[in-house]
């Protein structure tokens, strides 16, 4: 029997509320690349980096503390690692975010100061931020999303822009996540709040596929299979989770349920050999399935505070370990309503957690195993004893 086990945890006092109106809470967590540290974004226009030691206990008060804390002026609607970052190396430690109406920043993890700022535009010309972002697989390039658009821009050449291209004719509405196929293969996928999701080739940006027969609401999260043909995706206020084949689009392999009775973001991953997929929920439960088997459900947990797991990222080359963020927005949580919002207010909202067998059945098997050896060999004993008296 499986069960879950906590390695580290971050506590609620870390997100202390932002008016007497409004909770704070983890909107998102990822892992740097490496797996060395934590970058979670939250509601107060925040995100917080946290360092993760080798030897990680719960209990560890010095572990809690965020490192660095890195200000925005509006909400972030998106935050991405660059995926050459190395902590040994730290000109590779940064990533980028952006928020609604502010320029995208590139963040230096070790001092926490802006390292480069990306003017960027929207259809209209007027500087706006962008709706999702992405670095290319090799780390060179950054992939910026607008409504009906998408800007690259060129970091080896001083961050210059170097394609502006429409996806209006395929793909209508604001750009909601734009994902990179593993491995720096030759096509990336890219979502839409209309409901869409269209593959375009990495060399001319040119459309390679429109996935068919899926989502109908707004794209939250997308994921390649770590082959680089299969693609899943979720939407908002939608329980299914999409697998596609791009090499025929036109309707889903097979769908995995998670209820996601929220606009917000419910991130999934799938773990660094590509066999599993897990997932949050709005009804508190963590879910890993396998994707090489869709009808085996691995693993659940029912959290026992029905709050919202927002957030599911496996680790970089650990397989059975998981990083997972707890929130939803309440108002008027600290005035009336605060009884009836109590019961969803979690008291560790960022977790690492790692899947391990249930040792104490395995040890109760073998403690009878042990006593079943120990009267066999007593009762032999008797047996020889009788006989040499006869």
């Amino acid at each position: 029997m499986k069960k879950l086990k906590v390695l580290y945890q971050i506590s609620q006092d870390e997100f202390p509320a932002i008016n007497k109106k409004i909770n704070n809470f983890p909107r998102n967590a990822i892992w740097s690349p490496d797996g060395s540290c934590i970058l979670v974004n939250l509601e107060s226009r925040e995100m917080k980096l946290y360092e993760i030691q080798e030897k990680n206990e719960p209990n560890n008060e010095e572990q809690k503390k965020a490192a660095l804390t890195f200000k925005e002026s509006e909400g972030i609607t998106s935050m991405e690692w660059n995926p050459q970052m190395n902590s040994l190396d730290p000109k590779t430690c940064y990533f980028i975010s952006s928020c609604k109406n502010s320029p995208v920043h590139m963040w230096d993890a070790y001092t926490g100061k802006i390292k480069q700022t990306i003017h960027t535009k929207n259809q209209f010309f007027e500087f706006a931020g962008p709706s999702a972002l992405a670095f290319s697989s090799a780390g060179d390039k950054i992939y910026c999303g607008f409504k009906n658009n998408i800007q690259i821009f060129d970091i080896l050449n001083n961050f210059d822009p170097i394609q502006k291209f429409s996806t209006k004719k395929h793909q209508k509405g604001i750009i909601s996540k734009i994902v990179h196929t593993p491995f720096n293969a030759s096509v990336y996928a890219v979502g839409t709040f209309s409901g869409n999701v269209s593959c375009y080739s990495i060399k001319n940006n040119t459309l390679v596929c429109l996935l068919g027969n899926g989502n109908k609401k707004g794209i939250t999260e997308i994921k390649f299979s770590k082959c680089g043909n299969f693609i899943f995706t979720g939407s908002r206020m939608e329980d299914q989770i999409y697998c596609f084949d791009i090499r025929q689009p036109n309707k889903p392999v097979y769908s995995l349920f998670r209820e996601s009775r929220t606009n917000q973001r419910i991130s999934f991953d799938i773990d660094c050999y590509g066999n599993f997929l897990g997932t949050g929920s709005t009804n508190s439960k963590i879910l890993i399935y396998d994707i090489t088997n869709p009808e085996n459900k691995v693993f659940e947990y029912n959290e026992p505070k029905k709050s919202c797991i927002n957030s599911f990222r496996f680790h970089p080359f650990i397989q059975n370990v998981f990083l997972v963020s707890f929130g939803e927005r309440f108002f008027g949580f600290k005035e009336k309503h605060f009884e009836k919002f109590k019961s969803k207010l979690v008291d560790f909202p960022v977790r690492i957690c790692m899947i391990s067998e249930d040792l104490d059945n395995q040890e109760e098997e073998e403690r009878k195993e042990n006593i079943k050896s120990e009267n066999f060999i007593a009762e032999e004993k008797e047996k020889e004893k009788e006989n040499v008296d006869n």
